[in-house]
């Protein structure tokens, strides 16, 4: 249900963020406090675990910046993922449909790899 109290069409802040707010608070915080108070966090004892992993991890991701995320992908799934870019919608869909079935065949017998299903139907029955 709509916010009775919003018009539709106009905005709820129109000003926008006021410029300068990230130099702003760059200026008014010391960054030693806060890492001196991540450290004190971490290093309690008596603090909640969670807290302490918390302070710890900010103090990594601060300092040492995020773990890099990499993805392993196989050549085959690479040129997959190619191909559908430059196929048309039909063709795009055909073929999905065609890995949805490849994957539902592994699921029932995953002890044999499936061949792939749209070479199978491309080349009709084998005798």
């Amino acid at each position: 249900m709509p916010n009775p109290n919003w018009k539709k069409g106009v905005s709820g802040n129109p000003g926008g963020r006021p410029k300068g707010l990230a130099a702003t608070v760059r200026e008014l915080v010391d960054v030693h406090e806060l890492v001196a108070v991540l450290l004190d966090i971490a290093h309690n004892t008596g603090a909640e675990a969670r807290d302490r992993i918390s302070a710890t991890k900010e103090l990594l991701d601060r300092g040492y910046g995020k773990p890099h995320q990499s993805i392993t992908m196989d050549a085959d799934l690479r040129h997959e993922v190619l191909d559908m870019l430059v196929m048309t919608p039909e063709q795009r869909a055909r073929r999905l449909a065609d890995l949805e079935e490849r994957r539902r065949l592994q699921l029932e017998a995953p002890s044999e790899p499936v061949a792939d299903v749209s070479e199978a139907k491309r080349s009709g029955p084998t005798e």
